[in-house]
C-alpha cells in the first residue's frame, strides 16, 4: 500500500482524536479527486490510493460510487474558472476546519506530485486550494515539502 494510502487509513481509522466527520471524509475524497483530474489524466495509481484510503467509508453509496459522483463534480467544476473556484470553496465549507483543510492540501499535494511532475494545471488548483482553505503561502509551502521532496518536484 502507497504513503498516501497508508496516511489516509491512519486519517479515516478507528476513533481517532482528529477522526474526520462523513462530511469531511465527502469533501476530502472530492478534493483528492478533483487533484487527480486536474491534469486530465486520470493515472490508475491516483485512483487507487483513493479507493484504498476508504477503509471507514460510510456514506449513503459505496465509495466507488461516490468517486464516480465526484469525477463529475470535478468535470462540471474544471469547465470555468469560477465554476473551480466554488467548488473549492464548497469543499473547504464542508470540511469544517483548519485542521481538515491543511491535512486535505498536504494529501492532495501528495497525490499531485505522486507522477513526478506537477502541471500547470495541478498548480492552479493547488494555488485554488490554498486560497479557498486559507491556508498562508508560507504554511502551504511546509505541507508540500514532503511531497516535493519525497517526488523530487522542484
Amino acid at each position: 500500500m502507497g504513503t498516501l494510502s497508508e496516511t489516509l487509513n491512519r486519517w479515516f481509522g478507528p476513533a481517532t482524536p482528529n477522526e474526520l466527520s462523513q462530511t469531511q471524509r465527502a469533501a476530502l475524497i472530492d478534493a483528492l479527486v478533483f487533484a487527480m483530474m486536474a491534469d486530465g489524466e486520470e493515472a490508475a495509481s491516483e485512483y487507487k490510493e483513493i479507493m484504498e484510503s476508504g477503509a471507514s467509508w460510510d456514506g449513503e453509496n459505496t465509495l466507488a460510487a461516490f468517486v464516480s459522483e465526484s469525477k463529475g463534480r470535478a468535470a462540471d467544476a474544471m469547465s470555468a474558472k469560477e465554476n473551480a473556484e466554488a467548488y473549492c470553496g464548497d469543499i473547504s465549507r464542508r470540511l469544517e476546519d483548519e485542521e481538515a483543510r491543511e491535512r486535505t492540501y498536504e494529501l492532495a499535494a501528495r497525490l499531485v506530485c505522486s507522477d513526478g511532475e506537477v502541471d500547470p494545471a495541478e498548480r492552479g488548483l493547488m494555488s485554488m486550494f490554498i486560497r479557498a482553505f486559507g491556508i498562508a503561502e508560507d504554511r502551504a509551502v511546509q505541507l508540500s515539502a514532503k511531497a516535493h521532496e519525497k517526488y523530487d518536484i522542484t
